[in-house]
């Protein structure tokens, strides 16, 4: 079994498919041939449950947050907690520039 790690923005920008699962969210283009919004209105809470605890869990964790409107993390693990009220499209997109530049 091939071993799993997380991706790069410069991974993703090379995906030819991508699956939104409808929770409410414009996600930005990344260049992809075929996308497609499955609709399934996941609240971003339940997406976000497994990052905080893992967090809680490993004290040398940081969570860390881009969600505009919703920027938020929990009493527990406020403390070692970077939230951003700002859209993601917009930050990748700045960041993105400084590291060209």
């Amino acid at each position: 079994m091939p071993a799993q790690y997380s991706k790069t923005i410069r991974d993703i920008l090379a995906s030819d498919i991508a699956i939104s699962m409808g929770c409410g969210v414009t996600c930005p283009y990344i260049g992809r041939t075929f996308d497609d919004d499955w609709g399934l209105m996941i609240r971003p809470v339940i997406i976000k449950y497994p990052f905080w605890k893992y967090t809680l869990e490993n004290p040398d964790a940081i969570y860390v947050c881009v969600n505009f409107g919703q920027a938020y993390a929990p009493k527990e693990i406020a403390k070692r907690s970077i939230c951003l009220d700002a859209d993601i499209g917009r930050i990748l997109s700045e960041l993105d520039q400084k590291v060209v530049s």
